[in-house]
């Protein structure tokens, strides 16, 4: 028998996330301000490094994919080198590469029909965002030259679901269940020492994510 976390649909971004529209809003705010004070022809961001933990998933592949078309060079942090990949065990060992930006949005696929929900399959979900994300700010705050942005993903899932309660980014939550207690960890796990850093951090919660080519759709697309 197949186990699933208590998560809600009614907790749905559009097509492409809301998490990746955010993200792709504020590269593209933040190069045409950037570019108004340069030559038009020449942004300061262009070619600029995005590196990516996660960007081998569902909503990784396309935000890289956009970028690229934006200009921008896209460096996957993976399990396994490769071309335009840095290694967890690199970042650990040589710090952070020099980029323009930081997104972390690496995770066991948590709604995986494949695993049963056990204590094991949790800490796995645990450990691959939270550990990973702290490895990441941790980069992010010994470096010599810290990118612009660092930002994070967490999920709707810190808010209680509800019927009439309509949230937004200062309502309660974040300890209801073990899904709430993950965001919770995994925002934590992100954050920078204020007083230290000039590092702009962004914190996305975003909800189910539906698209054709991947995502909970692809999940249950053979049932209808």
């Amino acid at each position: 028998k197949v186990m699933l976390p208590n998560i809600t649909f009614l907790e749905v971004s559009g097509a492409l996330g809301l998490g990746t529209v955010l993200l792709l809003v504020y590269f593209w705010r933040n190069n045409r301000q950037e570019s108004q004070t340069d030559s038009p022809s020449e942004p300061r961001t262009m070619g600029a490094r995005v590196l990516i933990g996660g960007g081998s998933g569902f909503i990784g592949t396309t935000l890289r994919k956009m970028l690229e078309l934006r200009g921008y060079q896209v460096t996957l942090i993976s399990r396994t080198p490769g071309k335009d990949k840095i290694t967890w065990d690199e970042l650990k060992k040589t710090g952070l590469p020099e980029c323009y930006a930081v997104v972390g949005m690496q995770g066991a696929n948590i709604l995986n029909i494949f695993r049963r929900w056990t204590e094991g399959f949790k800490k796995e979900v645990w450990d691959s965002r939270v550990e990973t994300t702290k490895t990441l700010a941790q980069a992010i705050n010994e470096s010599s030259t810290p990118p612009k942005v660092w930002v994070s993903f967490s999920g709707v899932g810190y808010y209680q679901p509800s019927y009439v309660y309509d949230y937004d980014e200062d309502s309660p939550g974040g300890d209801f269940d073990y899904i709430s207690r993950l965001a919770t960890a995994w925002e934590e796990a992100a954050k920078l020492p204020v007083e230290k850093t000039s590092t702009r951090q962004v914190i996305i919660r975003p909800g189910v994510v539906l698209g054709r080519d991947g995502g909970a759709i692809k999940q249950m697309y053979f049932s209808f």
